[in-house]
């Protein structure tokens, strides 16, 4: 009786050690599955952001461009202007001579 008895433990700890050697591996994928989704979740939410950060730095860089190309025009037209103010002041001068020598004559 007590040998039948040991060998009953021994079926059961035979049993026990089996179902351990499937559980814990099981166990260990079920783990791992959950924590690649939950990692696989935080990048594509972070691949969102980074795909929204981005569409809004391209258009910032484009207004800045625009802001420059306005830039250059406003200095061209305002180079063109002072040129312009400055040969009319020179017209202006020489019309006021022209005038004073026909008053004196």
């Amino acid at each position: 009786m007590v040998l039948l008895f040991i060998r009953k433990q021994e079926n059961v700890l035979e049993y026990v050690l089996g179902l351990a050697l499937i559980t814990v591996p099981l166990c260990l994928r079920l783990f791992t599955v959950n924590r690649m989704r939950i990692q696989n979740q935080k990048m594509r939410q972070v691949d969102s952001q980074l795909r929204k950060i981005t569409g809004e730095l391209d258009a910032i860089l484009n207004q800045k461009q625009v802001i420059e190309r306005q830039q250059r025009q406003y200095v061209l037209r305002r180079s063109r202007l002072l040129s312009d103010v400055s040969e009319m002041n020179d017209e202006l001068m020489r019309l006021r001579r022209s005038a004073g020598t026909r008053l004196a004559a």
